[in-house]
């Protein structure tokens, strides 16, 4: 057993570290071989604040950054430290890392989302008070898998957009939430569209129903605050067919780093059509074997320019809309296959297992 100190706590590490038969927790650093620590944005807080020894390996948890191509503008910063605390790994969310391999083993990846969703779908690995993420404690209800049989397509919505729309004087932080302002405007500007849409309402950004909340409960809705991960309520799922949405990472040099707007889809049922950095889709296809229709038309993602690939990401929805509810529910029933392929792949898919990680590059690096 490894011992393991937690110096910083966060609801990422219980994704992280999810072989208990590998890691014992101690409760002085000075007993343990093994010291983390999620890195905080800034490096001086960083040295500060971290009691850990020489001969101790710091596991720094990063989850908003990622640092696998030395060209990004926050590399140097993790690099500065190595200079402080050789024996540092760093264990990141970007799986491209996978895909096409590290040059430097001090980064790890540790597919926290993915085990996330196996933790609370599949493994129910949750207290009996419910999962605790963020200041919300959520009901193990919320993560029960139900059929992904559809409902009489008459009833139903074409489209579910998850995505918290910005309030109307809400300041605009990143790309994330400027393209997030540019989908509110193309509902807006698509009556349509939004017609056929389950939509938070985008004057106010409110967020649709989550969990198992009946869909006319107002008051649920609002006790849900942003930055919470709770999958929306089945019903959802069960009256509509495409997932649209803006993902975290939208730009030209993101992270493939697919969240839960894309795995709760994926495993509730419903297809999915993201705005994505390039070649999202086919990444999931290559990383996870995931399947996608042939009648939504992906060709988008493989344009580079971030505004032209979101025009072209929007046409898409729109050429969508012009499908009959009957036409669009004939599809489903013809590619039922693959939303069962793909929820098959949570259910049958091991955890990314950290140590086995971590422990091939201590071999490499010689400690």
């Amino acid at each position: 057993m490894k011992k393991i100190y937690v110096h910083s706590h966060a609801s990422a590490l219980d994704f992280i570290f999810l072989e208990p038969n590998v890691w014992s927790f101690v409760s002085e650093v000075e007993d343990a071989e093994f010291v983390v620590s999620v890195w905080e944005n800034n490096l001086e807080q960083q040295l500060k604040t971290i009691p850990v020894r020489k001969d101790q390996i710091l596991l720094l948890i990063t989850i908003d950054e990622t640092a696998v191509n030395p060209n990004l503008e926050f590399y140097p910063v993790f690099a500065e430290l190595l200079k402080h605390h050789e024996k540092t790994l760093f264990i990141h969310n970007n799986l491209l890392s996978d895909l096409e391999g590290i040059k430097d083993d001090h980064f790890l990846c540790g597919n926290l989302f993915f085990n996330r969703h196996v933790y609370c779908f599949v493994d129910q690995r949750i207290t009996k008070d419910g999962y605790k993420w963020s200041i919300n404690n959520i009901p193990n209800s919320v993560f029960k898998l139900e059929s992904m049989k559809k409902e009489s397509y008459l009833d139903n919505k074409l489209f579910l957009c998850l995505n918290r729309l910005p309030y109307k004087h809400q300041p605009i932080s990143n790309l994330h939430d400027e393209y997030k302002a540019k989908f509110k405007k193309f509902f807006i500007k698509n009556s349509d569209v939004w017609a056929r849409t389950y939509l938070g309402d985008p004057g106010r950004g409110k967020p649709l129903l989550y969990g198992d909340c009946d869909m006319t409960d107002q008051m649920a809705s609002e006790k849900i605050v942003s930055g919470t991960f709770a999958p929306a309520s089945n019903k959802y799922y069960r009256t509509s067919y495409v997932s649209i949405y803006i993902e975290s990472n939208p730009n030209l040099h993101g992270n493939f780093d697919p969240c839960e707007k894309t795995y709760n889809p994926l495993i509730q049922g419903n297809f999915i059509l993201p705005f994505a950095r390039p070649n999202f889709i086919k990444l999931c296809k290559e990383y996870y074997g995931f399947k996608f229709p042939t009648w939504i038309d992906y060709s988008y993602e493989t344009i580079m320019d971030d505004e032209k690939r979101f025009q072209a990401y929007v046409d898409v929805i729109t050429q969508l809309n012009k499908f009959s509810l009957k036409q669009i529910h004939e599809f489903y029933l013809n590619d039922f296959h693959m939303l069962d392929h793909n929820r098959n792949i949570f259910l049958q898919r091991k955890y990314n297992k950290t140590y086995e990680k971590i422990h091939q590059a201590i071999q490499k690096l010689g400690w």
